[in-house]
């Protein structure tokens, strides 16, 4: 809806209306009669921002988490030689709920007119350490003089 009412709703113009008013050599796009006043379309530009932000922040956790799971399962798959058909399957699903997530995040920031949060492929050693995956601990203590 943002795409095609955003302007008057928001006071926001799509990226690819805008890229397509510069393709045809058009110079401003022209606006009409406003819908609402200024206060409102502010409050709904604020609310949509917000909403695109929120959204944004989620598939950036959700990237991460399904990293962590990518990570896991190949290790998992070392270890064992295979994964369980529940963790195959868990891991599809991962995928296939970030890849619809990426597709609404990009829309909702082209339409807002905004940039779309850039995704790591990488992690670092020390947010691979942070999964919550139990770790064996050795003690080492000290040999008593005595």
């Amino acid at each position: 809806y943002l795409k095609t009412a955003g302007g008057d709703l928001c006071g926001v113009i799509a990226r690819k209306t805008k890229a397509a008013v510069v393709e045809e050599g058009g110079g401003e796009i022209e606006r009409g009669a406003p819908v609402i006043d200024d206060e409102q379309r502010q409050a709904l530009g604020d609310l949509a921002r917000g909403a695109c932000a929120t959204l944004a922040a989620k598939l950036v956790d959700d990237h991460v988490s399904l990293r962590r799971l990518e990570r896991r399962s190949a290790r998992d798959a070392l270890t064992h030689g295979s994964l369980t058909d529940a963790k195959e399957k868990a891991l599809e699903d991962g995928r296939k709920a970030r890849e619809k997530l990426l597709g609404h995040v990009a829309g909702l920031a082209d339409a807002l007119d905004v940039d779309a949060p850039v995704l790591r492929e990488d992690l670092s050693d020390s947010e691979d350490e942070n999964e919550n995956d139990a770790t064996l601990t050795l003690y080492a203590g000290a040999r008593g003089g005595g």
